[in-house]
């Protein structure tokens, strides 16, 4: 909110009158930021908001939003010592109070970083006051950061091959852009980190499945084309036929073992099951293209 992130009215306990609760004007981290960069006007200062997209911008920044514009900060005069320029306003509580503080600026030493993820829906929520006075930058996934701060080569449990997560990555974020698009890849960071054949079941069954299940929701042939998990040929209803060592299997249930009525109108339906754990060949086959 605006009261926590530029300033508020809080409640304060005094120890020296039994605990009795009064209220004082309070900074908010953005506010104490903007003191902090003031002081040391010969040095950066940057201010990460992860997440800026799940905010109500215009609540959040309020009438500051319009002060993070290059042309509006204040500039640092290195023959006065002083700070200048700029467009300076007044904060409604801090001079409601004290008429006689200082009107508020924001110097350009302080630089405002927000994150976001743009295959969150919420983004359609971003300001567009917000989106004017940021530069966006895009950062897509680099499957080659895993081999430059990690382990990119992880070895099957009997020791006899090792699978690549580097190619692993890109393989599964080439058929997601193309199934979905170039916004929902996954990411690097799942694979970073990962010692082991467990670390890396665990993150495909906690983490890449779930995730394709969210991307995909209830359509489980395109999270199997992802993995590479289906055949040219075709099964007894007519659609591809799931390989052997298939990531995400399935059984076909038929209308008669459930109903008993054969003729019924119902077809026979496909009942798609999530491995309790995935065999190494299995992952392997993703970016190798084996059946």
């Amino acid at each position: 909110s605006y009261e926590e992130f530029v300033e508020g009215i809080k409640p304060v306990v005094d120890a020296e009158e039994g605990g009795a609760i009064g209220y004082a004007v309070m900074d908010g981290i953005f506010k104490q930021a903007v003191t902090k960069a003031m002081a040391e006007p010969q040095k950066p200062h940057a201010l990460f908001i992860d997440e800026i997209n799940r905010a109500n911008i215009s609540k959040v920044f309020g009438e500051l939003i319009t002060l993070l514009e290059d042309d509006k900060r204040m500039r640092w005069d290195a023959e006065t010592l002083q700070w200048t320029g700029g467009l300076q306003v007044r904060l409604p509580y801090t001079h409601s109070q004290n008429p006689a503080e200082p009107l508020f600026g924001v110097p350009n030493n302080l630089y405002v970083i927000g994150t976001m993820n743009t295959a969150d829906r919420s983004i359609a929520l971003l300001d567009t006051a917000l989106r004017r006075r940021f530069e966006f930058l895009e950062i897509m996934p680099r499957p080659e950061v895993i081999r430059l701060v990690g382990t990119a080569d992880i070895p099957t449990p009997d020791g006899e091959d090792t699978i690549d997560l580097e190619k692993l990555l890109e393989a599964v974020n080439d058929r997601i852009e193309f199934l979905y698009d170039r916004d929902h890849r996954i990411g690097h960071s799942y694979f970073l980190g990962l010692k082991s054949y467990d670390d890396l079941e665990r993150v495909f069954l906690t983490k890449i499945i779930p995730l394709l299940q969210e991307y995909f929701y209830e359509d489980w042939e395109k999270i199997q084309l992802v993995f590479d998990d289906l055949e040219d040929t075709t099964d007894t209803d007519g659609r591809p036929k799931a390989k052997e060592n298939a990531i995400i299997s399935y059984r076909l249930v038929r209308v008669s073992s459930l109903f008993g009525a054969s003729d019924s109108h119902l077809s026979a339906r496909r009942i798609y099951e999530v491995p309790p754990q995935i065999a190494p060949e299995s992952i392997m086959k993703i970016y190798k293209g084996e059946s």
